[in-house]
C-alpha cells in the first residue's frame, strides 16, 4: 500500500542541506510488525495490519499504523484505519 509524507508533503526540492522527496522518506520504509487473519465467520473478512517507523537522527520519530480489512469476495477495502504517531521527545 502506498504512503506518503508524514514529516512533510509536497514538491521535491531542498530546505538547507536537507533534500525532500516528492511522498517523504516513509514511502521507500516497509512496513513491520505486519499481520494479516482471516475471520472465518458468516462474511469472512480478511485483516492487514502493519506499523511504519520514520526515524533520523536529531530528526523525526514518527509512526505510522495502518489496519485495512475487506470481505471476502467483495473487491473494496471495507474498512481503513491509519494512525500517525509522533514519538518526539
Amino acid at each position: 500500500m502506498p504512503r506518503a509524507g508524514i514529516e512533510w508533503v509536497g514538491h521535491p526540492g531542498k530546505d538547507g542541506s536537507r533534500f525532500l522527496s516528492l511522498h517523504g522518506r516513509i514511502e521507500e520504509i516497509p512496513a513491520s510488525e505486519v499481520t494479516v487473519s482471516v475471520d472465518e465467520g458468516t462474511t469472512p473478512t480478511i485483516h492487514i495490519k502493519g506499523v511504519v517507523n520514520e526515524v533520523s537522527m536529531f530528526g523525526a520519530n514518527l509512526q505510522l499504523r495502518t489496519d485495512i480489512s475487506t470481505v471476502v469476495g467483495s473487491g473494496p477495502i471495507k474498512d481503513r484505519r491509519i494512525t500517525g504517531r509522533a514519538l518526539r521527545n
